[in-house]
């Protein structure tokens, strides 16, 4: 994580940018409620440091990455709605543009399941059915027969009916 002073200077820069072009409106947090932010997610990286139990301990990697992120949402600008909306439906584009890439090699993986279906399995089933990357008629018969038995199969279905 960088300093104190180095956040205040970023923080000062996306105001002076904000200022120039007379939206301050977009600023989240005055420079008080920032730098109390940022000791908030100071504190949380020390906890998550010290945690103790080994399913929860974070690496030390993932804690800064976390660290970061949450800085970076801190600087982040408030947006319209319309604006939250029109990011959202690019948002959406840009992952069906990636599921669609990705479409061909998700259904060579599929061809390699088997039965006994694994967990993993179901959920590649599940996860590629839900990204359109494969349909039902994909699935080998002895494959399918055993994913219909799984909840991932009565999830994919009720989230289905639900679109329709």
């Amino acid at each position: 994580m960088k300093s104190n002073e180095e956040y205040i200077n970023d923080y000062w820069d996306n105001y002076n940018k904000l200022s120039n072009k007379g939206e301050l409106w977009r600023l989240r947090f005055t420079l008080e409620e920032f730098i109390l932010e940022i000791e908030k997610v100071r504190i949380w990286g020390v906890e998550a440091r010290a945690e103790k139990n080994l399913i929860l301990k974070r690496s030390e990697s993932l804690i800064k990455h976390n660290e970061d992120g949450m800085m970076v949402l801190l600087l982040q600008n408030a947006m319209t709605y319309e604006e939250v909306k029109e990011q959202t439906e690019r948002i959406r584009k840009h992952g069906e543009l990636c599921f669609a890439r990705d479409a061909p090699r998700i259904q060579e993986r599929l061809k390699l399941i088997k039965t006994p279906l694994s967990f993993e399995d179901s959920v590649f089933i599940y996860q590629a059915l839900m990204r359109n990357q494969i349909i039902l008629e994909m699935i080998s018969e002895d494959v399918l027969n055993e994913f219909n038995k799984t909840n991932k199969y009565e999830k994919y279905i009720k989230k289905k009916a639900k679109e329709e």
